[in-house]
């Protein structure tokens, strides 16, 4: 069967490329074939050029710039569809069944969608559309788009969710349960050590932060010099780490964060990098991340460094087993979900 993947697969961060990844690779692995659409709305297009290009430090300048080269040679490993840039030239595609997700994508309020329909499947009318992973983000309700949000999910074949905010807003949108799966990057097993082509950071913490403020960042160092380590920036320019690996492919961030002895992270995707490597690692919460992060905090009874937390303490750090039975068991129903969803059951 002809399979297409419509999500942020252009984004300029670990976690928005391993999660297009895991699904291409899972389904894939199922005997489609199957390629990622190649589309992106011009807000996309230019939110992801100031991630990158909008500074003044020509020392995180340099840094991006490489990082931009791996990450269009890591795109290219992966089969894309021809460019697009509407709905009506997706279906013209000529796809059996497209696959919503995973990442943010109905996240109305998100300034990096935007409000694109194009993500609720508006005006993509040819293929049979599956929900995978998708996620409504911090948003509680589907505001002044609700109508058109309901009626949008009703022509889905299949629907399942990454989080419980968005279990919750699909059920009382179109009155049906549907799946808690888990992200993309979980359905593939990890690398061996043997397979990592990254630096081995043994004796290191390795930080995965998104913006983090000055009292996240003292908290960080506070830590680190209790514990006598230094600390390596993985994926992301930080200026007051002690080391620099924000230049790395996609694929080499969890790879680098797993030889860490420890890993901290504000995002919701280092805690997913952490799960899958069975990795220490410590939650610093952050205010637009917290939503998404609740249902892995719930699932695996996870703590996490509040804003009003003085300091992080060794209390604070959290580690799931790789062969921790409750997750294992949520990666093979989120298989069966998405094989049995393909093969039209």
């Amino acid at each position: 069967m002809k399979v297409g993947i419509l999500t942020f697969h252009n984004g300029i961060n670990a976690g928005t490329f391993m999660q297009a990844r895991g699904l291409w690779d899972e389904i894939a692995s199922l005997g489609h074939d199957v390629s990622i659409i190649d589309y992106a709305n011009e807000h996309q297009i230019q939110r992801d050029r100031e991630s990158l290009w909008k500074t003044k430090n020509p020392l995180k300048l340099w840094h991006n710039f490489l990082k931009s080269r791996k990450y269009g040679k890591s795109l290219a490993t992966l089969k894309l569809s021809r460019p697009v840039k509407s709905p009506a030239e997706i279906d013209g595609l000529g796809y059996d069944s497209i696959v919503f997700g995973s990442d943010e994508l109905w996240n109305l309020d998100s300034s990096y969608a935007n409000g694109d329909l194009a993500f609720f499947g508006e005006g993509i009318n040819g293929a049979r559309k599956i929900a995978y992973a998708p996620s409504f983000g911090s948003m509680n309700e589907a505001g002044d788009k609700k109508e058109t949000v309901r009626s949008l999910l009703g022509e889905f074949a299949s629907l399942s969710a990454r989080d419980d905010n968005t279990l919750s807003i699909i059920r009382d949108l179109t009155g049906r349960d549907v799946p808690l799966v888990v992200d993309p990057v979980l359905l593939s097993p990890p690398k061996s050590i043997e397979d990592r082509r990254v630096p081995n950071l043994k004796g290191r913490i390795g930080v995965y932060l998104m913006t983090p403020g000055p009292s996240e960042i003292k908290k960080v160092q506070d830590f680190a010099k209790r514990g006598n380590k230094p600390v390596v920036s993985v994926g992301y320019f930080h200026r007051w780490a002690d080391e620099q690996l924000a230049s790395l492919a996609p694929f080499e961030v969890p790879e680098a964060l797993a030889g860490a002895d420890l890993v901290v992270t504000n995002t919701f995707h280092g805690v997913v990098f952490s799960l899958k490597y069975a990795k220490k690692f410590v939650l610093v919460d952050h205010p637009t991340k917290t939503t998404k992060l609740d249902t892995l905090c719930r699932l695996f009874d996870l703590k996490r460094v509040m804003s009003t937390d003085g300091r992080i303490s060794i209390d604070d750090v959290n580690q799931i087993s790789g062969d921790q039975q409750d997750l294992q068991t949520m990666i093979t129903r989120s298989r069966n979900y998405l094989a049995e969803a393909l093969d039209g059951h």
